[in-house]
């Protein structure tokens, strides 16, 4: 499930396999966010495509609890797929309007290192450009992240903002068959963990004296399981 923001001037909608993401607001934007079980080693892919290359901005962004970002992809208004990377930005590749893309994203919270595939060739690898504990969120944004008023802006302001009420060029962008999974120990995907399934296989285990000798005792159980059965997603 995803969590909107969603405007009347920059909508969030399904179109068919498609989350669609629609802005003309000159003001603010659509926004999509996945929450996540924190992760330290995470693959992220989906299928991403915009309807034009010449306007708009797409940002991509991978956050901890505290919605603190560690890395982010763009789609800009020059046509490129970029990744950020400290302050500055590497470009990846330039996109073209109406393109399905295949993006998976490998994020490595231990090696601070985002690594970048598109339609299985690796096209970049950018550092964190903040450190974080863990991985909690992805989030989709069409526009850049508002950091005004800050703690030093005036109380009181009695100006006009400039073309207020205007629309700007609509800006589409599509994404399908989002999927996580995670590289930590305990886990073979990110939306399912072993500690989850625990207490309900102890308390089953705990309904009926252990009278049979067993090749596994039910103390074991969980641990075993843990050890040889694997978890999987099906999207």
């Amino acid at each position: 499930d995803w969590n909107l923001y969603s405007l009347q001037w920059a909508p969030v909608s399904l179109d068919g396999k498609w989350l669609v993401l629609q802005d003309k607001d000159l003001f603010d934007y659509a926004r999509v966010e996945r929450k996540i079980p924190a992760t330290k080693e995470l693959k992220v892919s989906f299928e991403l495509m915009a309807e034009q290359n010449d306007k708009g901005l797409l940002q991509i962004e991978f956050l901890d609890e505290n919605g603190i970002a560690c890395s982010r992809l763009e789609l800009t208004p020059d046509g490129l797929f970029r990744a950020k990377g400290g302050a500055r930005f590497g470009n990846l590749l330039k996109y073209e309007p109406g393109k399905t893309y295949k993006v998976e994203v490998e994020l490595s919270v231990a090696n601070r290192m985002v690594i970048v595939y598109v339609d299985g060739k690796k096209v970049g690898q950018r550092m964190f450009f903040a450190p974080v504990p863990a991985i909690e969120r992805v989030m989709f944004r069409t526009g850049a992240q508002r950091t005004y008023p800050t703690v030093d802006t005036p109380a009181d302001w009695y100006g006009i903002l400039p073309d207020a009420g205007e629309q700007e060029p609509l800006c589409t962008y599509r994404i399908a068959h989002f999927k996580t999974a995670s590289a930590d120990k305990d886990a073979g995907a990110a939306f399912l963990k072993y500690k989850d399934f625990k207490p309900y296989v102890d308390y089953f285990n705990s309904m009926e004296d252990e009278n049979i000798a067993q090749a596994i005792p039910n103390a074991r159980a969980s641990q075993w399981m843990e050890e040889n059965i694997p978890l999987f997603e099906l999207s």
